[in-house]
């Protein structure tokens, strides 16, 4: 969870987060969890109710907004053009020549966060669960990235070389 907050954010943000690992990841769960059983149960309880699970909600969605306006609002400052995400959802005008809204822009950065951090994270997970009960792919794997990469990190054009990593040979 911390490699993919620190590989999101920096690729949304050009800023690394994952110092918040610990809260972020929590008030991520916490998030998906509150969806989840609003979707699977029709008859909730209003989130102005102030249940555990609704207080829970309303605790991580606070987290996420101050993470997500204090990103924008230092941008906006700044008005650094990083060519991250963030930078061209500044940047973006509507047809009339106006910006996205505070909320437009913190619905699609939260949105972008989340897919891509929980997404992301859950499939490294489920790739080295596979790797660890499968020794014999893992032991080609480590070979391969020591003879293709001799140490080095991978580059795009590195993949051809990769055929385990890419899956082409499993």
């Amino acid at each position: 969870m911390r490699l993919t907050l620190k590989v999101v954010s920096v690729a949304l943000f050009s800023t690394d987060i994952s110092g918040d690992a610990d809260r972020l990841g929590h008030a991520v769960r916490d998030t998906f969890e509150h969806v989840s059983y609003r979707m699977n149960h029709a008859l909730s309880l209003p989130e102005s109710v102030p249940t555990r699970r609704n207080r829970r909600f309303t605790e991580a969605k606070r987290l996420l907004d101050e993470m997500v306006f204090g990103l924008t609002n230092e941008r906006r400052r700044t008005e650094e053009a990083n060519g991250d995400l963030l930078s061209m959802l500044l940047r973006v005008r509507d047809e009339d020549g106006s910006r996205m809204t505070d909320r437009q822009l913190r619905d699609e950065v939260v949105t972008l966060f989340l897919a891509g951090h929980e997404t992301t994270a859950l499939a490294l997970t489920w790739a080295f669960t596979l790797l660890a009960t499968h020794p014999e792919v893992e032991r080609a794997l480590h070979g391969e990235l020591d003879h293709v990469l001799a140490g080095r990190p991978p580059t795009a054009e590195d993949l051809d070389s990769l055929p385990t990593a890419t899956g082409h040979e499993i």
